[in-house]
């Protein structure tokens, strides 16, 4: 009986071992997770002893998407770059604030005088500024917020917007102006577009930064896929743009792994899910 248990001991050692899942758990923003799903999925399906996921608000992720310079630098880990995104301003269709905003070209000096405190003396848009009067600016509060790219574009800090700033996940933006009529922000294009019919999500109203006739052509229709297509064939001053990353300890083996395949196959998913390929991917792709 004892020789019995002791081989049933064993075997259940190695069923064990041989079972072995390394997990490993990745933070992101809201409007990276649909393509940050899309990689788990493949990821596990292809590598069955990792065990891959979304990280719980309370974990510690092993990887984390990075919006920002400044998120990356508080982080302190590697941080490797797999794609951009763009971020649009925008208003809640047929608002007072649409209608002030929704028809002007917005060069990326009047959209800082728009969405910053600045000081007195760069005030040479007054009558932006008048137009502004009465009306509030949304912008994401969190490590995680597109609010932090959008601010570096303009050479600014966070700390400069005016209006009011939102807890939580940057979704939150898009339901503070859709219930005010002088509202104003900005978003990622995942989170301002159906990722499905590649269509403008219900009730928002783009502004109009000054661009390419291209890019404003592409604005003007509003596909998805179009806009993405043109934003990184030209340059436009005033469309805000960010290098989205990943960022991990190098010397975590699976962690090291994920985002290699993520810089192989992950980034054929880019447009997919919204996000733009940066330099790199273009020039390997010609």
């Amino acid at each position: 009986m004892k020789t019995i248990n002791t081989i049933l001991a064993l075997a259940f050692a190695a069923t064990s071992f041989v079972a072995q899942v390394y997990a490993q758990s990745i933070k992101t923003p809201s409007f990276a997770q649909p393509l940050v799903q899309q990689w788990i999925t493949l990821y596990n399906e292809a590598n069955p002893e990792v065990a891959v996921s979304l990280a719980g608000k309370q974990d510690t992720p092993d990887i984390q998407v990075v919006v920002s310079e400044k998120q990356g630098s508080q982080l302190g880990q590697n941080t490797v770059t797999f794609g951009r995104f763009a971020i649009l301003p925008f208003a809640a269709e047929g608002s007072k604030a649409a209608q002030a905003f929704g028809h002007r070209r917005l060069s990326k000096t009047r959209l800082s005088h728009i969405y910053f405190n600045l000081p007195a003396e760069e005030d040479e848009f007054g009558d932006y500024l008048d137009a502004n009067k009465g009306m509030t600016i949304y912008a994401g509060n969190s490590q995680a917020s597109v609010a932090n790219a959008f601010a570096e574009f303009f050479g600014v800090s966070a700390t400069a917007f005016r209006g009011k700033r939102i807890q939580g996940d940057d979704r939150f933006v898009n339901l503070a102006v859709s219930r005010d009529e002088t509202g104003l922000s900005f978003n990622a294009l995942a989170n301002l577009f159906d990722l499905e019919t590649r269509q403008l999500r219900q009730g928002i109203q783009l502004l109009n930064p000054e661009a390419s006739r291209e890019v404003q052509k592409a604005l003007e229709e509003g596909n998805l896929d179009q806009i993405l297509t043109t934003l990184e064939e030209s340059k436009n001053e005033a469309v805000a743009t960010s290098d989205i990353r990943l960022s991990y300890d190098a010397n975590n083996v699976e962690a090291s792994r994920f985002v290699a395949w993520v810089l192989s196959e992950g980034v054929k998913y880019n447009h997919q899910f919204g996000l733009l390929n940066n330099e790199v991917q273009l020039q390997a792709n010609k």
